[in-house]
Formats: structure tokens, C-alpha cells, sequence
């Protein structure tokens, strides 16, 4: 049974964002000890990289296109969202995109990590998910709440609180810059002010019957 980590109180009229760092903001490369630098994006160049001690390997991290102004987007927002990471990650790795993203912890107070999350599995198709679940923050109103997450499957517990974001793999293939943040901001924009965020949600993505079809749920 995972334990359910204390979060703050929330202003009551805030929409609370729980949001999945990886292939979101940007995309991490670990390298691997066999193979190194092969299988790494090749269509750019990492703009940061850091070493992880515990498990003595370096980490790549491209930036996704419009990062900055995203988080911009939540400086500015602050007394309309409240936004949480809420990542499958472990820790030690987290607190390194961190303080890439959000240095003096400005916009994410709050971080939930991978020992927040639940274990999917089903053995006979070797399918293996650490899942999130939202609806399980008392404190927080279901009807306030949304997770932006690029795994369809963390979407099971609270599928009416899904936002799908595009996965930001670093690979361009000769496009023009990546807008997906752009569209992210014009979304939360939309939604932020509603008082029951799920209809909306609903309505625009599908996501329950997307899960149904997949027999996800």
C-alpha cells in the first residue's frame, strides 16, 4: 500500500496542476554503461548535463521549446494555479531537473515523487507502470484538479482530470520549433477559471474511452 504524502493546503479556488516533468518540460538521456552516448537524440544538442551519483552514470537534458515561457506562464499565474510535479522519477535525479527548471523553487513548492505512485502490472504482458493517482488528495478539490502527463496509462484513476501532453522526445526531423507548450498555456488559460474543470476535459480529450479502447480500464 503507498503511503499518501501530506500535501499543503490549497487556497480553495486554485486549480491545482500536477504535472510530470519528464517528456514534458524536456526529455533526459541516462547513459547507458554498455553503450554510452549511442543512443542519445541526435538531432540537437543537450543543453545541460549532470552526473548522478547513485547510480555513477552521467545524465543528458534537452529542453523542449518554449520551457521558459511556460513556466513563466505559472510565475504569472500564481494565485490562479498551483502547480505540483508529480513524477515517476526517484528523487536524486528530480531535485538535479530541478534545479535546471526552477531553481529557487519559485513556481514548484511541492514535488511528489516516484515512491507517490502506484504499482500497475499485468505479468502476463509484461506491462510494468509506475501510475498515478490524483483523486486520492483529500485536500485538494477533484473538480479543481488536473494532471498533464504524456502516459496515457497515469490517466486510469481520474481519466476526467487528464490533460495529454504530446511526448517531447529531443527529435526534430528538420520541423519548425515545437509549440506544444504554447498550446499547454492556452489550454490551462481556458480551463483555470472554471469551476468544475472535468466536463471541459471530458469533452476535449475523450480520455475514458481512449483508456476503454486500449482495455486499460
Amino acid at each position: 500500500m503507498v503511503a499518501i504524502p501530506n500535501l499543503p493546503e490549497s487556497q480553495e479556488h486554485k486549480l491545482t496542476m500536477f504535472i510530470e516533468l519528464d517528456d514534458v518540460l524536456l526529455h533526459s538521456y541516462i547513459c547507458d554503461e554498455n553503450f554510452g552516448y549511442i543512443g542519445n537524440p541526435a538531432s540537437k544538442d543537450p543543453e545541460h548535463e549532470f552526473f548522478i551519483q547513485e547510480i555513477n552514470q552521467p545524465c543528458l537534458v534537452y529542453m523542449r521549446d518554449h520551457w521558459e515561457e511556460f513556466m513563466t506562464y505559472l510565475k504569472d499565474n500564481e494565485d490562479m494555479i498551483d502547480p505540483i510535479v508529480y513524477t515517476s522519477a526517484q528523487q536524486p535525479y528530480t531535485k538535479h531537473v530541478l534545479n535546471i527548471i526552477d531553481p529557487k523553487r519559485e513556481v514548484f513548492k511541492t514535488v511528489l515523487y516516484q515512491n507517490a505512485c502506484y504499482m500497475f502490472e499485468i505479468k502476463e504482458e509484461e506491462i510494468l507502470f509506475n501510475i498515478k493517482d490524483i483523486s486520492r488528495f483529500r485536500n485538494r478539490d477533484i473538480r479543481r484538479s488536473v494532471l498533464l502527463d504524456p502516459q496515457p496509462v497515469n490517466f486510469m484513476m481520474a481519466p476526467e482530470n487528464a490533460m495529454p501532453v504530446f511526448a517531447y522526445t529531443a527529435e526534430y526531423e528538420g520541423r519548425e520549433k515545437d509549440p506544444h507548450l504554447l498550446n499547454v498555456i492556452e489550454e490551462l488559460d481556458e480551463i483555470k477559471d472554471i469551476e468544475d474543470i472535468r466536463p471541459a476535459l471530458k469533452e476535449r480529450y475523450g480520455v475514458r474511452q481512449i483508456l476503454k479502447n486500449s482495455k486499460l480500464i
